[in-house]
């Protein structure tokens, strides 16, 4: 196993933890691996601990190459940073794709909490004009995810909503609520997405 670090612009850091080209099973005669990016929760304040590392081994051991972000929090959560921070994480993934023995089609996000309003946030926003400025891109297939696991997401910016975390992410935010009510922006371009409760 080999594990990098990648500190985005902002200051986030995305971990990798990828499974080596070895003798016994050289990348030539591997398939390419699925991948999956995980964005813990912590309501935006925090990046939960218990949310990375464990469910990263998990995955590394189903035999994908798995990365963690450790997105923008607190007072910097504002202004879609973390939502640019994840778009340019799956931009990162893909372009490194052949280095890193992966399938650039098979890229999946999976959130916990905030990091599940985070991931489903990018799964409905992919092709946001601003998030594509901010990445230099002319249209959103790079960051668009080939599908999402939800871990009991904040989803909704409406009664049920988890309030800190709503307010916390729409700081500085020019965008209506209805923005960031995830359940509001579902149509036909969002990935496949397994939820759970």
């Amino acid at each position: 196993m080999e594990t990098l670090k990648h500190a985005l612009p902002s200051g986030a850091v995305l971990t990798a933890y990828l499974h080596s080209s070895s003798p016994e099973m050289p990348w030539s005669v591997c398939t390419a691996r699925p991948a999956v990016i995980i964005c813990p929760g912590g309501a935006y304040r925090f990046t939960s601990a218990r949310e990375q590392d464990p469910p990263a081994a998990v995955f590394l051991n189903m035999g994908l190459q798995v990365f963690v972000l450790e997105y923008s929090v607190g007072e910097k959560a504002g202004g879609k940073l973390p939502l640019e921070e994840l778009a340019r994480s799956v931009l990162y993934v893909r372009r490194h794709s052949a280095q890193w023995q992966i399938d650039p089609d098979k890229l999946l996000l999976l959130g916990f909490s905030a990091g599940g309003h985070l991931a489903a946030s990018l799964g409905v926003h992919w092709d946001d004009p601003e998030i594509l400025a901010r990445c230099g891109l002319q249209n959103g297939k790079a960051i668009r995810p080939d599908g999402l696991i939800l871990a009991y997401p904040v989803i909704t910016t409406g009664e049920y909503a988890h309030r800190e975390s709503c307010n916390t992410v729409t700081a500085g935010s020019t965008e209506p609520m209805e923005y960031w009510s995830l359940e509001t922006q579902v149509t036909d371009k969002v990935p496949p997405v397994f939820i759970w409760q």
